[in-house]
């Protein structure tokens, strides 16, 4: 019997798993090695988006698009969609409908991620603000679009998905409301360096977590990896100070500390 849940994960109804985050910190990689074992049945489709973008289309809508999988057969399908973790509807949302679903959390130390965050929408022509400048505006933007969230739960923000570069780093927060959906036991938390520099190390406890055997390790080819140029040094000493304690926090949460200098 699993730690995790008393029955076969196959059993629940798919998807059996879900990726909600975080952007930028290797889900695409973790769902293109995660496709190749023979018991993961995964579409084309990464990011789903239900339930944040598209939860008022109804549940019917989503399992349209769900794989299709074959009674008995012991496969399982999971969701990868990196704002999952940050939309503040979304964990109740999918706690409601899949209570006993298993959720993989990846974490990039904060400072990264939003450099990275922020070339991805340069790339994507959809910003052209100085990283300085938009980092200086997100403030007002973030608390403007939350206010529109709160008052609307159905209300999707683009703003809100885009150019949150630093409010995505505070895992904490965002953790916090994940446990208060889901059992400790049911969230597999992992650091996205580690997985970086050694994924085989890191599938090994995934496969155990989602109920897989270990498969030989394949390619390692990482996915939605791009190069940009570094952040000024005085710019990065500043948000690492300014993580500093955001990030102690998380660590006293999950009682593990991660190597983010």
């Amino acid at each position: 019997m699993s730690e995790y849940y008393a029955g076969r994960l196959a059993d629940l109804p798919a998807p059996q798993f879900f990726v909600p985050g975080t952007q930028k910190g290797g889900t695409t990689s973790l769902y293109f090695y995660l496709k190749r074992h023979p018991r993961v049945v995964l579409s084309n489709i990464k990011e789903y988006h239900f339930f944040d973008e598209h939860y008022a289309q109804g549940m019917s809508w989503y399992f349209e698009r769900l794989p299709k999988l074959e009674v008995g057969a012991g496969a399982i399908t999971g969701d990868f969609t990196p704002l999952y973790l940050f939309h503040p509807h979304v964990a109740e949302r999918m706690a409601r409908h899949f209570p006993k679903a298993r959720l993989i959390v990846l974490l990039r130390n904060p400072v990264e991620r939003a450099l990275s965050h922020y070339h991805h929408e340069i790339r994507l022509g959809r910003e052209h603000r100085s990283f300085d400048r938009a980092i200086a505006d997100e403030p007002a933007l973030m608390e403007h679009e939350l206010r529109r969230m709160s008052a609307d739960e159905l209300y999707f923000s683009t703003d809100l998905q885009r150019y949150s570069y630093l409010s995505r780093g505070y895992y904490a927060d965002q953790l916090e409301r994940l446990f208060r959906c889901y059992p400790r036991r049911q969230v597999l938390v992992l650091q996205s360096e580690r997985f970086f520099e050694s994924p085989q190390d890191i599938l090994e406890r995934v496969y155990p977590f989602l109920e897989l055997d270990v498969i030989p390790p394949g390619e390692f080819r990482a996915h939605n990896k791009n190069d940009y140029p570094e952040m000024p040094p005085a710019l990065r000493r500043a948000l690492l100070d300014r993580f500093q304690a955001p990030n102690e926090r998380l660590f006293q949460l999950l009682g593990e500390r991660f190597d983010w200098h």
